[in-house]
């Protein structure tokens, strides 16, 4: 059900909705995943929910558990549906030595196999990559891909995978990861950090829609549609 009105959401909306051979095989092969992405918009957070549901069977059967790190403000609100959906809350940057990172350890120790998306900029701006994504798939053993939403070619991308034994120097490991994101168009292209490559068209949520002008009422509107459809169905 969740499945079909994800699927239904995202063709409608010009995405591909088609299921990544690579990514499903890793999900089946690996017990933890730390999938790093390009963070420049809200709408990162609502494709990756939609996508989620799309992938939900695959990661269902492989029984991992799905934790995505987002800013703390929206859990003052809506606590309860966000963990619920998987989420748990960052520090804020001004309080970014406040233990989050052994927090996100334990959390995360404590399920055998989970599925963790992270931003390591922490913010939709651009911003400096903190080392946490580097720390936790070290300490936890996990490989690291790195993915994320293309929005010139409005479908879900990723790079090769690194491995845990092989990551031995995070500045030449955010290099590799930064390289492979490269082809990968943010929402914002001018939010992003990375070099990207060149692309033809302007990125956009769908090609009749001005994201500049109606992107925050979308986001709000489609956030609660999303968040009572799941409360009351799945």
């Amino acid at each position: 059900m969740f499945q079909y009105l994800a699927r239904k959401v995202l063709s409608t909306l010009g995405w591909s909705t088609s299921i990544d051979l690579r990514i499903k095989y890793l999900i089946n092969k690996y017990d933890r995943i730390i999938i790093v992405y390009p963070h420049t918009s809200q709408w990162d957070f609502v494709f990756a929910i939609l996508y989620s549901l799309i992938y939900h069977q695959i990661i269902r059967d492989a029984e991992h558990e799905v934790v995505i790190l987002m800013k703390p403000q929206p859990f003052k609100y809506f606590g309860f549906i966000l963990r619920y959906l998987g989420c748990i809350p960052a520090a804020k940057l001004e309080s970014s030595g406040s233990g989050t990172l052994n927090m996100i350890k334990q959390h995360l120790s404590s399920k055998k196999k989970f599925i963790f998306l992270i931003s390591p900029k922490g913010q939709r701006s651009k911003g400096q990559w903190h080392s946490s994504y580097f720390y936790l798939a070290r300490e936890l053993k996990s490989i690291i891909i790195p993915a994320g939403l293309d929005y010139c070619d409005l479908c879900i991308k990723s790079g090769a995978q690194l491995y845990p034994e092989y990551l031995d120097n995070i500045g030449r490991i955010t290099s590799e990861i930064k390289y492979s994101l490269r082809d990968i168009i943010p929402l914002h292209p001018e939010r992003s950090e990375i070099p990207l490559v060149s692309y033809s068209k302007q990125p956009s949520i769908m090609s009749t829609i001005c994201r500049h002008v109606l992107e925050e009422v979308m986001y709000q509107i489609t956030v609660c549609i999303v968040a009572l459809v799941i409360w009351f169905i799945w």
